[in-house]
């Protein structure tokens, strides 16, 4: 984000679409680590609280935000990242343990026999302010 506000004229637009994690700490870590097991690529999901504040942070004024929420076949989301065998197996007892707990955020469910669940979205789009 420092890097897009900073290659951006004065008035320009800055968007930014991603996923964000619980405001809560430990329901944020517990999604993160099924995120990186599925893809190890993956860091970290920010809270909504750290998405809002880096902007404000880089001289990005917010004008809008958008948020939703995503039904995601469990199955269909490990295959495209790949996820081993092993790996997929453990996600899934993640979320099953997650859909009993509710440690996470993501209310994981089941439909028509399928593992679901629910990945929140945001969108933040801005106007630099300052260099």
């Amino acid at each position: 984000l420092a890097q897009m506000a900073r290659v951006c004229r004065m008035g320009g637009t800055v968007a930014v679409e991603d996923l964000y994690a619980s405001e809560e700490p430990g329901r944020a870590a517990y999604w993160n680590a099924i995120e990186r097991l599925r893809d190890h690529s993956h860091t970290r999901a920010l809270a909504l609280s750290e998405l809002v504040a880096m902007f404000a942070n880089t001289g990005i004024e917010i004008e809008r935000l958008y948020s939703d929420e995503i039904a995601v076949d469990a199955e269909s989301w490990l295959a495209s990242a790949q996820t081993g065998t092993d790996d997929a197996r453990e996600v899934r007892a993640f979320l099953m343990r997650d859909m009993n707990e509710d440690l996470s955020g993501i209310r994981p469910f089941m439909r028509d026999g399928r593992l679901y669940f629910t990945q929140r979205t945001i969108a933040i789009v801005g106007r630099k302010l300052r260099r």
